[in-house]
């Protein structure tokens, strides 16, 4: 399938000759039939040679998608057209079966969609059109639907262009990268600072002092350089306030005498001083571990949580065998974010294996992502992070190797996948 936004001189030429078929006014009553913008298919027929049009009306600004699909053995091209009669995506392919155009951002107005039948013999086809609306996103960097990002914690906060973008050719779509408090406004704002260079979504974690001496505001100076240092960047960060704070290292307690209370307060008093100071790049999400939704932890969820503190839930999940993550447990993580109404991104994942099953283990896990949108099992997910890394793992490390490796460089590829520069 052969696609483009552009139109050329040879689409010109190619556009002329569908022009000289039958004037789709004279086609009537075929081309008075208006495809619908939800999705329900449309079945109708375009005779030899011939050239038909469909309108289809689109209410406000949306990711549009059409569809042509067909059984005989036949070559139908698909156009599309905006509201001013502009051609801004097209379909051709000599031997591709179902056809497909599509524009982000359609605006407002009736569209029109142009089949062009290349074939001798006359054909039935099935139309289907999705126009989703584009709403505004709810906090910094939220993916539109459908679409995820993807990436890696690189073992040391390491060079991801090494790593993976010149192997795979493609940028990492999001970068996990940890810092100490006394980095706060020196390397942690140089790396992000670099991501954003390459084109990268930066998703900082850094460990505090106390979390009763931060929500007292005894360190408000020290957040709010912080802040205005993230602040300066001018594009989005995702912030993450000292992760797994449930405990870690084996040990079933918080990190913090605090306890869960005092993470609350500590991240709540950080959103109270973005506010203050009109931090609107950067999105603030605690990381839970995913074991922590299960009765064995021994933990409660809610402790954790309070609303109006985090723009999302982030969440820390493994496999220790060859085996898939998308788990019951998983979907139970999801039901309880949607049920607090926010979005599921994943700061560090890891399974076993190197083998063709492990690859595939590595691809139905973005698919879930990517589909979570509309699937109905929970929050959708919004960003995975692979733990690329063999440090801190007493019992074996998760950096990415054989087929693991091989899928997770392709999905970086993978129309799918977000970039902070097209959202």
């Amino acid at each position: 399938m052969r696609r483009s936004t552009i139109v050329t001189a040879a689409l010109l030429a190619l556009i002329a000759a569908c022009d000289a078929a039958p004037d789709p006014e004279e086609e009537a009553p075929l081309d008075e039939i208006e495809a619908a913008a939800d999705g329900s298919p449309l079945t109708a027929s375009i005779p030899a040679n011939g050239w038909r049009t469909h309108d289809v009306t689109v209410t406000q600004t949306s990711d549009l998608v059409a569809v042509l699909d067909w059984t005989s053995s036949v070559n139908l091209n698909l156009f599309l057209y905006d509201p001013s009669g502009t051609l801004v995506d097209y379909s051709n392919g000599t031997a591709t079966r179902p056809e497909e155009v599509s524009k982000d951002g359609a605006a407002a107005g009736t569209w029109r969609l142009g089949i062009k039948n290349k074939s001798s013999v006359s054909a039935s086809y099935t139309l289907s059109v999705t126009a989703t609306p584009k709403s505004a996103p709810k906090y910094p960097a939220q993916p539109r639907a459908g679409h995820l990002f993807w990436g890696a914690a690189i073992s040391g906060n390491g060079d991801p262009v090494s790593r993976h973008e010149v192997p795979s050719g493609h940028v990492l779509s999001i970068h996990r990268t940890y810092f100490q408090w006394d980095q706060r406004t020196g390397s942690m704002i140089n790396m992000a600072r670099d991501d954003h260079a390459h084109g990268r979504l930066p998703w900082v974690s850094i460990k505090p002092r106390s979390w009763a001496a931060m929500a007292s505001g005894q360190y408000d100076s020290e957040i709010d350089a912080m802040l205005r240092a993230l602040q300066g960047l001018g594009k989005p960060v995702w912030l993450t306030v000292h992760h797994e704070p449930e405990g870690g290292g084996g040990v079933n307690a918080p990190d913090d005498p605090a306890g869960p209370a005092g993470h609350r307060a500590m991240n709540k008093h950080i959103r109270q001083r973005m506010t203050a100071l009109g931090v609107k790049n950067v999105a603030l999400a605690p990381i839970l571990m995913s074991w922590t939704w299960t009765t064995a932890s021994g933990r409660n969820p809610n402790d954790w949580w309070e609303p109006g503190i985090y723009d999302f839930l982030g969440i820390d999940t493994y496999s220790t065998s060859e085996s898939t993550l998308l788990t019951s447990n998983w979907y139970t993580v999801r039901a309880w974010a949607a049920a607090r109404g926010v979005d599921v991104a994943v700061g560090e994942w890891g399974l076993r294996g190197t083998d063709t099953q492990a690859g595939n283990l590595v691809r139905a896990w973005y698919d879930g992502a990517a589909n979570s949108y509309n699937d109905g099992r929970g929050a959708r997910v919004v960003g995975l992070c692979a733990f690329d890394s063999n440090l801190n793992s007493p019992d074996g490390g998760w950096e990415l190797m054989g087929e693991q490796l091989t899928v997770f460089r392709q999905l970086l590829g993978d129309p799918r996948t977000a970039h902070i520069d097209a959202l």
